[in-house]
C-alpha cells in the first residue's frame, strides 16, 4: 500500500453552484512521489479551479510531507491564513494513517522528535532547493507559535471555527467556513453543537438555542444534498 494518500470529495462552487470532484493530497512521501514534491515547490498542487466558471477552489486540509531520508522527517504544512489551528486529532490522524500504510511501527517512536511545522505560504520557498540542499539546513524552530496553534484541542477548534461561522451573516461566507474547516460538518461537530444547545437551554437563552438548532439541522442536511440546497430548503420552511 502506498504511503501517499489523497482525499476526494464533492465541492459546490459558491460562485456558480456547479458540483465538481476535488482531489486534495493529505500525505506525500517524498521518495514515493517526487513529482508531487515538485508540484508543492511550484505551488501547482493547490491550483484548483471550478470547471464551470474558473473560480479558484480553496479546499484547505492539513498536508503531511514525509521525508524518510531527511530532517524533519515529518513536515506538517498549515493553512495560508490561520483562523484556527488544526485540532490535534486531525494532525495525529494523518500520522497514524502514514504508520498504517507504511507498516512501520517504529515511526511512532520518531514522531515527537522528528516533526516540524510550516505555513503553506512559506512551503514552496523552504523546499525550493530540495533535494540539492537538505531540509535539515533550515531552522524549523522559527514556528513555535504555529506549533502550539496546530495542537489545538478539538473543543477549542470548534469554538474558534464556529464563532467565525456564526458571526458571518452571509451564507456564502458561511459556506467558505465549512469548506476551509471540513470538521464542522456533522457528525464530527454534533457533540459540540449539542453541548452548546444544552448550555443555552439551561441559561434560558431561547434565541441562541434556536440558532444552534437551526444550524445543526442545516449542517446535517448539507451532508445529503449540499450546503446551498440545505440553506434553500431551510429558508423555504421558514418562509424567508
Amino acid at each position: 500500500m502506498p504511503n501517499s494518500h489523497y482525499d476526494e470529495s464533492d465541492y459546490t462552487c459558491y460562485a456558480c453552484g456547479e458540483v465538481t470532484k476535488v482531489q486534495t493530497w493529505l500525505i506525500i512521501d517524498a521518495t514515493e512521489q517526487p513529482d508531487l514534491i515538485e508540484s508543492v515547490k511550484d505551488e501547482t498542487i493547490w491550483d484548483i479551479t471550478c470547471p464551470g466558471c474558473g473560480e479558484s477552489i480553496t479546499h484547505d486540509l492539513p498536508l503531511l510531507l514525509y521525508f524518510p531520508e531527511d530532517e524533519p522527517r515529518f513536515l506538517f504544512a498549515s493553512r495560508p491564513n490561520i483562523v484556527a489551528g488544526y485540532p490535534e486529532m486531525m494532525i495525529k490522524g494523518l500520522f497514524d494513517q502514514l504508520v498504517e500504510c507504511s507498516g512501520d511501527q517504529e515511526l511512532k517512536e520518531q514522531y515527537r522528535d522528528h516533526r516540524a511545522w510550516v505555513l503553506k505560504e512559506d512551503l514552496a520557498d523552504r523546499l525550493k532547493d530540495y533535494p540539492e540542499i537538505p531540509l535539515v539546513d533550515f531552522d524549523w524552530t522559527a514556528y513555535p507559535e504555529l506549533k502550539q496553534l496546530e495542537m489545538t484541542l478539538l473543543d477549542e477548534y470548534f469554538q474558534m471555527v464556529m464563532t467565525t461561522y456564526f458571526e458571518n451573516p452571509d451564507w456564502n461566507e458561511k459556506k467558505k467556513v465549512t469548506d476551509l474547516a471540513p470538521l464542522v460538518m456533522p457528525p464530527a461537530v454534533e457533540p459540540w453543537l449539542e453541548a452548546q444547545e444544552e448550555a443555552f437551554r439551561e441559561m434560558g437563552n431561547d434565541q441562541n438555542l434556536q440558532i444552534i438548532q437551526d444550524h445543526l439541522g442545516i449542517l446535517t442536511r448539507a451532508r445529503e444534498i449540499g450546503y446551498y440546497q440545505a440553506v434553500l430548503e431551510f429558508q423555504e420552511e421558514q418562509g424567508i
